[in-house]
């Protein structure tokens, strides 16, 4: 449990790293489900920045902050990287302004976890939250 919480706050510093880092945009006019399937797909490519740029990334968060928590997702990925995934369901608000995407993720190890992946909508198209 303590590993899975540790990779999850180390991937999504990770992404937030690379949103700050390339400040590209990113989901544009894809649904919340696209945006996390990209997102991951580029995960499993290891290109962190690639995955990086689907996330929203908080303003207070510093650089430094940002580049130990990108140092520390990469280690896990390492350690026990995501082989493949599957979108399970997406909800959106009656607002339409957030949504949820849950998924199926599978690591090298054989080990699966589900997870929900909240998402807000921004002038520049769905992102992950960044917490």
């Amino acid at each position: 449990m303590y590993k899975k919480v540790l990779f999850q706050l180390g991937l999504v510093a990770c992404i937030c790293t690379g949103v700050f880092l390339v400040s590209c945009g990113g989901g544009g006019n894809d649904s919340p489900s696209e945006v996390v399937e990209k997102s991951f797909k580029a995960l499993i490519k290891n290109d962190i920045s690639g995955s990086l740029k689907y996330f929203d990334m908080p303003a207070e968060a510093t650089a430094a902050e940002i580049k130990m928590m990108q140092d520390f997702v990469e280690e896990m990925h390492k350690e026990n990287p995501i082989v493949s995934f599957e979108i399970l369901e997406e909800s959106i608000s009656s607002s339409g302004e957030r949504a949820t995407v849950t998924i199926k993720v599978v690591y090298q190890s054989g080990r699966e976890s589900t997870d929900n992946h909240r998402l807000t909508k921004t002038d520049k198209g769905w992102k992950i939250d960044f917490m």
